[in-house]
């Protein structure tokens, strides 16, 4: 198909990568799952790269999973064209290494918080692999590691001791996500009605319905 061939020309990649992002949703097809794959070993455009893991993700192509913690890793990253660097130093007044640097970082932090969902949504074992993470030495693979605990098939309180350490971390940005998995690994207390309470408010509602159908039968 014409698409998947223009996933081979640089110039027209981008538009070809948003246009199966939105044919994806329609058709489901396992060429572009392969094309896809066979792209992320090579790509390393930003916009390129996140679109292609969102079509993994609607093909619910089990392959996501291994290039989400490739992703993590950094073994798949982005990097920055020089039309890009420039475009980056002209918008910015100040130092122009400070500008690119940041944004190569924000890049970063955000391929790696994607494959990190990736590999907790689409790999049941994930836990403990997202686990032995939060003592990298990257701060971003930190960060990542612990925000995707909040998505693992195993969640729950268990995973507490690992994550509560992060509430220290040098790095703040580590230390937000931490605390948020920590809210979302607590258990919801299970809220009991009696019985007594239940039927009245069948009663009440029962009620309700009754006068809305008596309005409606004036018009």
């Amino acid at each position: 198909p014409p698409l998947l061939a223009a996933l081979k020309d640089p110039s027209v990649i981008a538009s070809a990568i948003s246009a199966l992002f939105h044919l994806c949703i329609e058709m489901q097809d396992h060429r572009i799952g392969d094309a896809v794959v066979t792209l992320l070993e090579t790509c390393r455009d930003f916009y390129v790269i996140d679109n292609a893991m969102n079509i993994l993700k609607d093909l619910h192509d089990p392959r996501v999973s291994s290039i989400g913690l490739r992703l993590l890793d950094g073994e798949i990253s982005a990097t920055l064209a020089d039309a890009q660097r420039q475009a980056i130093v002209g918008a910015n007044p100040g130092p122009a290494d400070a500008a690119i640097q940041f944004h190569v970082d924000h890049q970063s932090s955000w391929l790696r918080m994607t494959g990190a969902f990736a590999l907790a949504e689409f790999d049941k074992s994930s836990s403990p692999k997202l686990i032995a993470r939060l003592t990298h030495e990257n701060p971003h693979v930190r960060a990542a590691s612990a925000a995707a605990l909040r998505q693992v098939e195993d969640k729950g309180p268990h995973l507490a001791g690992f994550v509560s350490p992060l509430l220290d971390d040098p790095d703040p940005a580590v230390r937000q996500q931490a605390e948020m998995t920590l809210q979302s690994l607590k258990r919801v207390p299970k809220v009991e009605i009696p019985p007594e309470r239940l039927a009245e408010i069948e009663l009440e509602v029962s009620a309700l319905l009754q006068k809305a159908t008596k309005r409606q039968g004036r018009f």
